[in-house]
């Protein structure tokens, strides 16, 4: 069985969900608690969104 990531603040993610999709919401990593992790990311017009998802809802973005 695959261990879960160990995320760190600061660290660049995607949802796995999004990871065959030619432009995923690239997400960093803002709070991390209890299994949960906190990731902001640009909507585009200088604002930013702020959502909390499971730990293995996520993974590191790699280019």
């Amino acid at each position: 069985m695959e261990n879960e990531p160990q995320f760190k603040i600061g660290d660049v993610v995607i949802l796995k969900s999004d990871a065959l999709k030619h432009f995923p919401i690239v997400m960093t990593v803002n709070e991390i608690g209890m299994g949960k992790v906190t990731c902001v990311w640009s909507s585009g017009d200088k604002e930013f969104s702020e959502r909390t998802f499971s730990a293995e809802a996520l993974e590191i973005y790699e280019e």
